[in-house]
């Protein structure tokens, strides 16, 4: 179940930020489409958040560690290095902003249990990101 949800969320965000043309779009559009997949598939987020939280294999790390790994994070990085070296992007620590953005939105699945209106909560990290990335 997590495998699936991971894969159709990653390739429902690759969808929209791939269409993008500048980093700045792609940015903007990944923040976006993780709100909007969330918001369209709240009961599946809801359970795979349960077992992402409470989950542990013998041995292994737990679901949740997942998330921070480099192989995780390595495409926003990408993306961020893209804009930087564009000029559309400021300088900055790019793993501090990846884990910053990332960190931000992993609260989302959290929100469906508070009812909050999630097109609403992507304008805020969008430009919350948009600002903190502008050279």
């Amino acid at each position: 179940m997590i495998a699936t949800i991971h894969g159709d969320l990653a390739e429902f965000k690759g969808r929209r930020v791939s269409a993008r043309a500048t980093a700045a779009g792609a940015l903007d559009a990944y923040i976006r489409s993780l709100v909007e997949y969330v918001r369209d598939h709240r009961a599946e987020m809801s359970a795979a958040t349960e077992i992402s939280v409470n989950f542990r294999p013998e041995g292994g790390a737990a679901l949740s560690e997942a998330a921070t790994s480099t192989s995780t994070l390595s495409h926003l990085e990408r993306l961020l290095a893209r804009g930087q070296e564009s000029g559309e992007f400021g300088t900055f620590n790019r793993r501090v902003m990846v884990t910053a953005l990332q960190r931000a939105l992993d609260g989302l699945p959290f929100l469906l249990e508070a009812d909050a209106d999630l097109d609403e909560y992507a304008d805020e990290p969008a430009a919350l990101f948009a600002r903190a990335t502008r050279p």
